[in-house]
């Protein structure tokens, strides 16, 4: 395909489900924040700069290399956006807590399992350092998964990978406005007395703190549900790494309840999502488009 034809493929072609997906999201979040909001203009201008960026940047990638390759990954940082953003939203649209029964029920269903998986090992610094590492290392997860089907040219997968990645994470925003929950998060004046940790932990923590702009984030068990679904993902992609990969998925739901984001109840609600993505997700992606849905630009780059 020469480049006249890349020039004339048309808008909507450009589009990949995934940036369908996220599009759709941003309309519903709007009308919501026009809804619940008492000043709406700033979440909207966010949420239409957003949208302005990932329309540019889709258009974009019909015309070059560095282009396609943005495209091929911006749906991962947008969607970090998206969390960011449902900061004020959450509680506008539902102001039920939900954390009293969360931890009635963990505390019925547990007992002291929360208890004992808190003090493991009796939290030294270095393992505490380590934890929060492991953590952290979820966002980079994805990214290096999909880097992985994108080098190897398996674009077909790539593209349905993509998909499948942030739609788990947008389900577990519904699930966020549904069942707002703080966790059991421990208050920033007593981190350190509490979770402790040497200064890999202090600094990841200002980080957190920085960066998290929603905190009602904890049922059902994001890192539990996308990192689940990672694992299904690599087991069938890359079979050599299931053994490191089932590993260090495990480390990070370890970690959710050692760092006192997630009671247990949460995880077992991120286990649940995670066993529903195989019907809810081909469901998102029919409404996105045709399962063979490729902008032009990027067939060329498609291996049969």
């Amino acid at each position: 395909m020469g480049a006249a034809s890349i020039k004339s493929v048309g808008f909507e072609e450009s589009l990949l489900p995934v940036d369908r997906l996220l599009l759709g999201s941003l309309a519903v979040l709007a009308m919501l924040g026009v809804c619940f909001l008492p000043r709406p203009l700033p979440f909207l201008g966010v949420l239409a700069a957003t949208a302005t960026f990932l329309l540019g940047v889709a258009m974009w990638g019909e015309s070059t290399h560095v282009g396609r390759v943005l495209h091929a990954f911006i749906s991962l940082p947008v969607v970090l956006i998206l969390f960011t953003a449902l900061g004020p939203l959450i509680p506008a649209v539902n102001p039920v807590r939900w954390d009293d029964r969360w931890r009635e029920l963990d505390q019925g269903l547990f007992g002291n399992l929360a208890w004992h998986w808190h003090h493991a090992l009796g939290r030294p610094s270095w393992f505490t350092d380590a934890s929060y590492l492991v953590y952290v290392s979820y966002y980079a997860l994805p990214v290096a998964l999909g880097a992985a089907l994108y080098i190897q040219h398996r674009r077909g997968e790539f593209h349905r990978f993509v998909f499948t990645t942030v739609a788990t994470f947008l389900l577990s925003y519904v699930g966020y406005f549904l069942f707002p929950t703080l966790g059991p998060r421990v208050p920033v004046e007593l981190e350190d007395a509490l979770l402790g940790g040497g200064a890999i932990s202090h600094a990841i923590r200002a980080f957190l703190l920085f960066s998290e702009g929603t905190l009602l984030n904890a049922f059902p068990s994001a890192h539990t549900a996308v990192s689940l679904v990672l694992l299904g993902l690599g087991w069938r992609a890359f079979p050599r790494m299931r053994v490191p990969l089932t590993l260090h998925v495990a480390a990070i739901i370890f970690t959710t309840v050692y760092l006192s984001f997630h009671y247990v109840v949460d995880l077992m609600g991120g286990v649940m999502l995670a066993l529903m993505t195989p019907v809810l997700v081909p469901m998102l992606r029919r409404l996105c488009g045709p399962a063979g849905t490729t902008p032009r630009g990027l067939e060329r780059h498609v291996r049969p």
